[in-house]
C-alpha cells in the first residue's frame, strides 16, 4: 500500500488537503485561514488499518516527511490492533522521518454536540476550538450540515472557543478498503488533528470508563501513540461514565440546550431513536428534567429497546444501578429484563459454539440477512469480538 501525491490547494473559504491511498484520493477540507502542513502524517494515520488488515507493506513516497516519533510508535499500534484481532496483521512500514513544528497555535477538542465531545469542552478551559467533521461518521447534506455549524458554532462562541469546521471523505475511503469503522474512527480523528497541527488535540472518550478498557477506534491505549513531536493526541474522559457525563452536562441549563444525540438529525432530538430513548432513560435514573428531550413518563417506551452490543450493556448496567439508587422500581425492572434477554442470547450462542460447532450459527448466516444499522454499517469480521465482563 502506497501513500503519494499529497497536495494543498485553495479555493474560496477552503484549503483541501489530499493524498493518494493506492488509488484512493482521500481529502480533508479545512477553513482557508489555517494553515495546513504539506506532510503524509495524516495519510500514515488512516492508511496503517487498511495496509495491515491486507498485510501489505505501508510505502510512503520518499518526497513525503513522516514524524519521526510516529513511526517510532507504529509497531506498538500494530501490536494493539494485533492483539485485539489477529485479521490485522503486523506490517513493515516505509518511509523517510523527519520532525515537523506547530503549524496553527491552539489547543483542539472533538466536538459533535453530543454527551461525550460537550463533557470534554466543559472540563479543559484551555481549549481553544471545538472541531465538529462532516463525513466521519455520517455525511450530512449541505443544508444540514450548515445548520449544525450555525448552531453549534454559537455554543461554542458561549464558552469562549472556536468552532472549526472539517469535511473529508473518510467514511468512503474506509469501505473502498472493507475496514469497520468501529475500529477505524479513532484514526480518523489523529489523521484531522495531525491535519490541523495544533499543539494538542482533545479525543474525548466514546462513553466508556477505564473499568472498561474495550476494544474501540479510540481508545487510552491507541490515541496517544499517534501524537507527533508537533501534536499531542490526548484520549479524554474516561474517568466518568455516560450517565456521570450527563449529569455533569446537565447541571448548567444553556449547555444542556445544545445537547444533541440523534443519528436521524443532527439539529433536533427525535426522541424516539435508540440514542434518544437511552439518552431519555438515563436523565430518568439521573432524576433530570430537560427542556431538549421529552421526560421518559412510562417505561413502555423503552421495553422494545434490546442489548446487542457489550457496549450498550455497560451503559445499561451503569443506569440499573443508578435506577435501584433512586428507588425506581419500574424502570429498574426493564432494564433487569433488558440485561437478561442478552445474557440469554450470550449463554444460547456459546451452548452452540460449545455443543454444536456453531450450526445455529451458520444457518443464520445462511438464510437470515443481517439488518442494516442507521447510520454504521453492518458488523463485519475485522471488530473485535466481545470481551468478559469481568469489570461489569
Amino acid at each position: 500500500m502506497r501513500i503519494s501525491d499529497i497536495q494543498i490547494s485553495r479555493s474560496t473559504g477552503i484549503v483541501e488537503l489530499s493524498g493518494k491511498v493506492n488509488d484512493f484520493r482521500l481529502w480533508y477540507r479545512f477553513p482557508e485561514d489555517y494553515a495546513i502542513p504539506a506532510r503524509a502524517d495524516a495519510f500514515v494515520a488512516v492508511a496503517l488499518l487498511p495496509a495491515m488488515l491486507a498485510g501489505e507493506v505501508l510505502e510512503v513516497s520518499p518526497d513525503l516527511p513522516v514524524s519521526g516519533k510516529l513511526l517510532e510508535n507504529l509497531p506498538y499500534l500494530q501490536e494493539i490492533y494485533h492483539c485485539w484481532n489477529p485479521v490485522f496483521r503486523r506490517i513493515e512500514v516505509r518511509a523517510n522521518a523527519a520532525d515537523g513544528s506547530v503549524a496553527n497555535i491552539g489547543i483542539g477538542s472533538f466536538f459533535s454536540g453530543g454527551v461525550d465531545g460537550t463533557y470534554t469542552a466543559l472540563k479543559h478551559a484551555e481549549i481553544t476550538h471545538l472541531v465538529l467533521i462532516n463525513g466521519f461518521d455520517l455525511f450530512l447534506e449541505p443544508p444540514v450540515f450548515a445548520q449544525a455549524v450555525e448552531r453549534n458554532r454559537s455554543f461554542a462562541a458561549s464558552l469562549g472557543k472556536t468552532l472549526l469546521t472539517v469535511e473529508t471523505n473518510f467514511l468512503d475511503f474506509n469501505a473502498a478498503f472493507g475496514v469497520s469503522r468501529s475500529i477505524s474512527f479513532g484514526t480518523c480523528l489523529a489523521s484531522v488533528a495531525l491535519g490541523l497541527a495544533f499543539r494538542r488535540a482533545y479525543v474525548p472518550s466514546a462513553g466508556f470508563t477505564y473499568a472498561h478498557l474495550l476494544p474501540l477506534g479510540s481508545h487510552p491505549l491507541t490515541d496517544p501513540l499517534f501524537s507527533t513531536e508537533a501534536t499531542e493526541i490526548v484520549h479524554d474522559g474516561a474517568e466518568a461514565s455516560r450517565n456521570e457525563k450527563t449529569k455533569k452536562i446537565f447541571d448548567c441549563d444553556a449547555v444542556a440546550q445544545n445537547l444533541r444525540v440523534c443519528w436521524d438529525d443532527m439539529n433536533r432530538n427525535c426522541g424516539r431513536c435508540g440514542k434518544c430513548l437511552r439518552t431519555r432513560m438515563s436523565l430518568r435514573a439521573l432524576g433530570i428534567s430537560a427542556p431538549a428531550f421529552e421526560e421518559l413518563r412510562s417505561v413502555h417506551e423503552i421495553k422494545s429497546l434490546t442489548v446487542d452490543k457489550w457496549e450498550e450493556l455497560i451503559f445499561m448496567e451503569d443506569s440499573l444501578r443508578l435506577a435501584e439508587q433512586r428507588g425506581d422500581r419500574e424502570l429498574a425492572r426493564v432494564l433487569r429484563a433488558a440485561i437478561r434477554r442478552h445474557d440469554f442470547r450470550r449463554f444460547a450462542v456459546e451452548c452452540d459454539r460449545l455443543l454444536l460447532g456453531g450450526l445455529l450459527k451458520a444457518v443464520k448466516a445462511r438464510f437470515v440477512k443481517p439488518e442494516r444499522l442507521r447510520p454504521g454499517p453492518v458488523p463485519d469480521p475485522n471488530y473485535p469480538a466481545e470481551p468478559n465482563r469481568a469489570n461489569s
